[in-house]
């Protein structure tokens, strides 16, 4: 969607009508685009995972489809079984594990930050 929408081009015939409605019309090529101007609305669909366009000077948003969730879920560890606690293993890299935390955890105080930790060892010579 992005070089559609940074190709001057494609907003030649733009005339006065909406540059929202004219964007959703005729230049990005996506099926499920939704305009809004609730931004509770906004909000929440950011969280879902959808993608938001906005626009200056615009008082409505597009909210587009653009979800890639990974193949694998969260699942039970098989190798480290416990009694008490939480049942969910990560297997992918951290940044794919914080996406699939996000789509359980629909909530915007939920905050992630990487801190790094430690430092860097030199190789003893």
């Amino acid at each position: 969607m992005l070089p559609q929408l940074m190709n001057p081009d494609n907003f030649k015939d733009s005339s006065n009508r909406s540059l929202i409605d004219y964007i959703m019309d005729n230049v990005l090529s996506i099926t499920q685009l939704t305009k809004t101007s609730d931004f509770n609305k906004i909000k929440a669909q950011i969280l879902n995972g959808l993608t938001v366009l906005f626009i200056d000077k615009c008082s409505e948003a597009l909210i587009m489809e653009t979800r890639g969730f990974e193949k694998r879920n969260i699942d039970r560890p098989i190798t480290e079984q416990v009694v008490k606690g939480s049942q969910e293993g990560f297997t992918e890299n951290l940044r794919t594990n914080i996406t699939l935390l996000r789509r359980i955890i629909k909530n915007e105080k939920l905050i992630t930050e990487i801190i790094p930790t430690g430092s860097y060892n030199a190789p003893i010579v």
